[in-house]
């Protein structure tokens, strides 16, 4: 008993305190980053939908390569959208690697597109 009572009286010791507007701010943050992820897995799969019904048009050739190329980078981010708000309990290695892999691929998605505006601006001779 006495050891149960001195676990209990230390480890309400080493609870933080808590302010008492601390956990409504906490509470707020969280609803608008879960509003901000929602609405980039929205934004995510309304143009993986888009990108889809634009391969169907797009004739063979590098347009088409590239435009594909596009269309698996766009997966690619929706896949580490929807990984980052539903799994919390990852380790934090896990969710750095996840972070890494989904800008890396933001990255190489924003060089193709403009790579692609280039390609398209050089034929038209702008």
């Amino acid at each position: 008993m006495f050891i149960a009572l001195k676990q209990a009286s230390f480890s309400s010791v080493n609870k933080p305190i808590e302010e008492p507007g601390h956990t409504r701010e906490r509470t707020n943050m969280q609803l608008l980053i879960l509003l901000i992820w929602l609405t980039a897995i929205f934004a995510i799969v309304y143009a993986f939908y888009r990108a889809l019904t634009l391969t169907k048009k797009i004739p063979g050739g590098l347009v088409k390569q590239s435009w594909k190329l596009l269309y698996y980078l766009i997966g690619l981010l929706g896949v580490g959208y929807l990984t980052l708000p539903l799994f919390q309990s990852l380790p934090e290695t896990s969710r750095d690697f996840i972070i890494a892999v989904v800008s890396l691929a933001g990255a190489v998605f924003i060089l193709k597109v403009i790579n692609l505006f280039y390609k398209i601006i050089q034929e038209v001779e702008l």
